[in-house]
C-alpha cells in the first residue's frame, strides 16, 4: 500500500448535534452536522377547518409510542372529539415482529372509527406527502431514551412545512424548537406577575403559596459545568388540606440558549407548589447560576407555547393537545414563521451545500 500526503482531511457526518458531540469525544473534530433533506417548503395557508385533523405517521412501532393513542384518544372523546373539534388520522402499518404487541392496539383504534381514520397499507409518496399536507397537528409521543440523540424525519417534514408538533422534551425532537418556546414563555402574561421567587437548585424542595395564580413558569439559567444537557422541573399541586391535586414534570434542556423555561397550568383551588429541580441521569451534575418561579394571573385558556408544545409525561399530553386545539390560530402561525428559517437549514441544497464543503486544512 502506498501513502499519498496531502492536504485534505476527511470529515464524518451525522444528522444530529447531540451524535456529533459524542463521536467528536472519540475523534475531535471528525465530525459535523448535515442538514436533513427530505423536506418541502410550507404551503400556502389551508382555508379554515370546522374539524382539526391530529396526525400520527410513519410506521406504528413501540418506540414511536403508537400503544399510547388509545388513551391519549379516549381523554379527549368527551369534549374535543364528540363535538367535531377534532379527528384523528393515523398510520397503522405494522412490521411482523411487532403485531402480537400492536395489533390488539389497532384494533382498539379501528373501533373508534369515524373519530379515528386508520391506514392500514405501506403508503405511496405521493400518499404520505398528502397525509402531512393533511395535518393540522402532529402527534410524536416518542420514546425519549431512543430519541435523545436520534433524529425524526417526519418532524423535520412537519416543523418545515408549518405544521405545529406535539413531542416528548429531551429529544432531538423538542430541541428542534426549544428555543423558539422558551423565548415564547420567558415574554409570557399581559399583565405584571403576581409573585416571583428564587427556587432552590440544590436538592431542596422550594414551597411557594400560589392562591389566585392561573399559571406557573419556572426558570433556570444554566452554568457552564453541567454535565448532562437536560434537567427536570418537577411541580407538585396541593389544596388547602394539602393533598395533591397534580404533580407535573417539565424537562429543561440547554439549546441556543443560556437558559429554560417551563408555563404549566395551575389547578382550579390550588394552594401551595412545592417546586423541584433535578438530575434525570444519575452521576451528572447539575450547575444552575440561577433558577426561579413566576405566578401567573391570565386566561387560564392562554397558550402556554409556541411552534409545538414539549410534554414531560405521555400522561400531560391530552392538556397540551386541548391547549393547541383552543388557540390552534397562534401556534399555527407561529410554526409557520419559524418554518421559514428551519427550512431554509434542512433542505436538499444544504445537504449538497454541506457535504461539497472545502475540506482543506
Amino acid at each position: 500500500m502506498q501513502i499519498v500526503e496531502s492536504d485534505m482531511r476527511a470529515f464524518f457526518f451525522t444528522d444530529s448535534e447531540q451524535l456529533t458531540r459524542d463521536y467528536d469525544q472519540m475523534a475531535p473534530g471528525l465530525f459535523r452536522v448535515a442538514p436533513i433533506p427530505h423536506t418541502a417548503p410550507k404551503p400556502a395557508v389551508p382555508p379554515s377547518r370546522n374539524t382539526l385533523t391530529i396526525t400520527y405517521m410513519g410506521h406504528a412501532r413501540a418506540q414511536k409510542g403508537y400503544k399510547h393513542l388509545p388513551a391519549i384518544i379516549s381523554k379527549l372523546r368527551a369534549d374535543r372529539v364528540a363535538n367535531g373539534r377534532i379527528r384523528f388520522l393515523i398510520q397503522s402499518h405494522i412490521h411482523s415482529l411487532e403485531l402480537p404487541e400492536l395489533e390488539p392496539v389497532r384494533d382498539i383504534l379501528e373501533s373508534l372509527a369515524p373519530d379515528v381514520s386508520l391506514t392500514r397499507d405501506l403508503q405511496t409518496n405521493e400518499e404520505y406527502k398528502q397525509m402531512l399536507q393533511d395535518s393540522d397537528i402532529m402527534l410524536l409521543p416518542y420514546n425519549r431514551e431512543r430519541y435523545f440523540a436520534q433524529t425524526s424525519g417526519i418532524c423535520a417534514e412537519a416543523l418545515a412545512g408549518g405544521t405545529p408538533v406535539v413531542v416528548p422534551g429531551g429529544t432531538w425532537l423538542a430541541r428542534q424548537f426549544a428555543r423558539a418556546t422558551y423565548k415564547y414563555q420567558d415574554g409570557f402574561g399581559k399583565s405584571p406577575p403576581l409573585d416571583e421567587r428564587a427556587v432552590d437548585s440544590g436538592g431542596e424542595r422550594t414551597d411557594l403559596p400560589c392562591r389566585g395564580a392561573s399559571h406557573i413558569r419556572v426558570k433556570a439559567v444554566f452554568g457552564d459545568n453541567n454535565t448532562a444537557p437536560f434537567f427536570q422541573a418537577c411541580v407538585t399541586q396541593r389544596g388547602d388540606g394539602g393533598n395533591i391535586l397534580a404533580e407535573d414534570v417539565a424537562v429543561l434542556d440547554r439549546v441556543a440558549l443560556q437558559y429554560a423555561t417551563c408555563l404549566l397550568p395551575l389547578e382550579e383551588g390550588a394552594a401551595r407548589l412545592q417546586i423541584d429541580i433535578k438530575h434525570i441521569a444519575e452521576g451528572t451534575t447539575l450547575d444552575l447560576q440561577d433558577a426561579g418561579a413566576t405566578l401567573f394571573c391570565e386566561d387560564p385558556a392562554s397558550p402556554r407555547s409556541a411552534v409545538g408544545m414539549i410534554y414531560g409525561t405521555v400522561e400531560s399530553i391530552p392538556d397540551c393537545l386541548r391547549n393547541m386545539i383552543d388557540n390552534y390560530v397562534h401556534y399555527r402561525d407561529s410554526a409557520r414563521v419559524f418554518s421559514d428559517e428551519y427550512y431554509a437549514q434542512h433542505n436538499a441544497d444544504s445537504l449538497i451545500d454541506a457535504l461539497t464543503a472545502d475540506a482543506r486544512v
